[in-house]
């Protein structure tokens, strides 16, 4: 019996390896901690980008292989998302589209990766929808010639005044001096 538990992890671990390869990241075995009392969490697994062996699970270095696994078919089912993002950029007609901006992440416009420290950079991030698209979609998913066009449009029109941000939880009252 003991033998088929271990046989059924040893699977369960390998798929787990296979999936975590696939997108882009790598399992490792935790290590044990001996000088740290009641804390021996030697068996648990970490969760590494591959390209920077960063921990991706933040600070939960001792993951279950469960966990990992919840975690990696969150990023299929992210990776399918975003996928459908550059898809959407593709029926977006420029022209006529509508276009806001904000400070974000440069390199996750739409704030839904676990950046490292060395990725966190914010800037100016431009999103454009049509009823075509369902939703915002980030310039950095349009096709490059749609890009351009964007840009040119920009260019001719000016991008619009997007002042949200510095209202973002005052009342009326607050900003226009009256009683709300």
């Amino acid at each position: 019996m003991v033998k088929d538990e271990e046989v059924l992890a040893k699977r369960q671990e390998a798929k787990v390896r296979r999936l975590a390869v696939r997108f882009g990241y790598r399992v490792c075995k935790s290590r044990q901690r001996s000088n740290v009392p009641n804390l021996d969490n030697h068996g648990n697994f970490t969760l590494l980008d591959a390209a920077s062996n960063y921990p991706v699970l933040g600070s939960k270095f001792d993951a279950t292989l469960e966990d990992i696994e919840g975690y990696l078919t969150g990023a299929a089912e992210l990776k399918q998302w975003l996928a459908d993002r550059k898809e959407a950029a593709k029926r977006i007609n420029i022209a006529t589209c509508e276009i806001t901006w904000n400070w974000g992440e440069i390199l996750d416009p739409y704030g839904v990766r676990q950046l490292t420290p060395e990725e966190q950079q914010i800037g100016r991030l431009v999103f454009v929808r049509s009823p075509e698209s369902g939703g915002w979609v980030s310039l950095y998913d349009l096709p490059q010639e749609s890009a351009r066009a964007l840009h040119q449009r920009i260019d001719m029109e000016g991008i619009p005044d997007n002042d949200d941000w510095l209202l973002a939880g005052l009342g009326e009252a607050d900003w226009t001096g009256g009683d709300a």
